[in-house]
């Protein structure tokens, strides 16, 4: 069942579920590596709870990019607006 709230919300509990951390600590300007202390066995595993949470595709590759929070939620609000209708909230 998917999480409520924001697009930007629902992705920080996604984020901080997969490193297991509390959501309060994931704001949009930490670092997943450096601050959030995310490594390479914890990408395969964001990338699937994002796409599961948000019913979207984004390759396990491009999670790797990322280096922020922010840099997700973005990520995430763009591949959500590829499939809404302008002006429906997501």
């Amino acid at each position: 069942m998917p999480r409520q709230g924001t697009v930007e919300e629902r992705a920080r509990q996604v984020i901080a579920g997969q490193l297991d951390t509390s959501s309060e600590r994931v704001g949009p300007g930490m670092r997943l590596i450096e601050d959030l202390r995310a490594g390479p066995d914890d990408v395969p595993d964001l990338a699937a709870a994002l796409n599961e949470e948000f019913k979207v595709e984004i390759p396990e590759g491009e999670v790797e990019c990322f280096r922020t929070v922010q840099q997700v939620i973005d990520r995430v609000k763009r591949e959500l607006g590829k499939r809404e209708p302008a002006g429906q909230a997501v």
